[in-house]
């Protein structure tokens, strides 16, 4: 929203340095974050599934796969917040749909049919997925595109 309040107060450098910062903030804290739950997947997991050895062993290699991606995961969530608070609402909905439609789901399957890996390929698309919608995310944030369209509606 303080992207969306220096925008609407044609503060777009400001915009843009809020946005910046967000994007540390949520990388640094969610990676902070899922080190923690990394390194305290099993107790976490036996917390709500304390009886099943096989459950905690499996839900706890879910966490250690997806902690390490949880920065990224935060900053393709700030600059999607960015975008939809530009008005650009379609850049947001591009990067999820290029997230779990044309990357996760297809790569779900390629590595859990066509890899040793099994049904761990599921679980390792989450990560990837959301680190190539990351970085999208962050290169059309980086070219500005998103800081043009305001101008054009400003006239």
């Amino acid at each position: 929203s303080l992207v969306g309040q220096n925008i609407g107060a044609i503060k777009i450098k400001r915009a843009e340095k809020v946005a910046h910062l967000s994007s540390q903030i949520a990388f640094f804290g969610l990676t902070g974050m899922g080190l923690i739950m990394f390194l305290f997947a099993e107790q976490l997991t036996a917390f709500f599934i304390p009886h099943d050895p096989e459950v905690i062993q499996d839900a706890s290699l879910f966490i250690k796969i997806m902690a390490p991606s949880f920065g990224l995961l935060g900053v393709q969530q700030v600059l999607n917040g960015v975008f939809n608070g530009a008005g650009f609402t379609k850049a947001s909905m591009l990067i999820s749909i290029l997230n779990l439609w044309i990357i996760r789901f297809p790569l779900a399957y390629l590595l859990s049919h066509k890899t040793l890996i099994g049904y761990e390929g599921i679980w390792w698309s989450f990560p990837i997925s959301n680190a190539i919608a990351a970085i999208v995310a962050f290169i059309y944030f980086k070219q500005g595109y998103w800081k043009l369209r305001l101008f054009k509606g400003r006239h």
